[in-house]
C-alpha cells in the first residue's frame, strides 16, 4: 500500500513543482524567445505610432486614431514587458505565468489582426 499523499509525486531533475495531474507545465525556452522577440518588435511599432502619430494615423478618423494611440501606449506599457517577463517565468515552471502568458500573447496576435485586416 502507498502511504505517500498524491502531492509528493515524483517530478523529473529539472522540473519545479506547479503541476496539473501529474504532467509538469513548462514553456520551452524557444517560445519565450520567439514571445520576447514579437514583444520588442511589437513595442518599437509602438513607439513609431506615438512618435510619427500624425504620419500614421493622419487618414484615419479621430475615434480611430484615439484608439490606436492608446492601444499602441498599453502595448508599450503594459503588454510587451509582460510577454518578456511571463515568458521567463513560464519556462522556470510557473503555471499562473504561463497562462497569463498565453493571454498576453491572444491579446497581441488580436490586435494586429485587427491592424492588418482594418475590423
Amino acid at each position: 500500500m502507498n502511504t505517500r499523499p498524491a502531492s509528493a509525486a515524483r517530478t523529473r531533475p529539472g522540473w519545479t513543482a506547479h503541476r496539473t495531474g501529474d504532467v509538469p507545465v513548462r514553456l520551452a525556452r524557444r517560445w519565450s524567445r520567439l514571445a520576447s522577440a514579437a514583444a520588442g518588435l511589437a513595442a518599437a511599432g509602438s513607439i513609431a505610432g506615438l512618435l510619427a502619430e500624425h504620419r500614421i494615423y493622419g487618414r484615419e478618423t479621430t475615434v480611430l486614431a484615439d484608439a490606436a494611440a492608446a492601444q499602441d501606449a498599453v502595448n508599450l506599457a503594459l503588454v510587451a514587458p509582460l510577454l518578456v517577463v511571463l515568458g521567463v517565468a513560464a519556462v522556470r515552471g510557473s503555471l499562473p505565468a504561463y497562462l497569463t502568458w498565453l493571454g498576453c500573447l491572444a491579446f497581441t496576435v488580436y490586435n494586429y489582426a485587427i491592424y492588418a485586416f482594418s475590423v
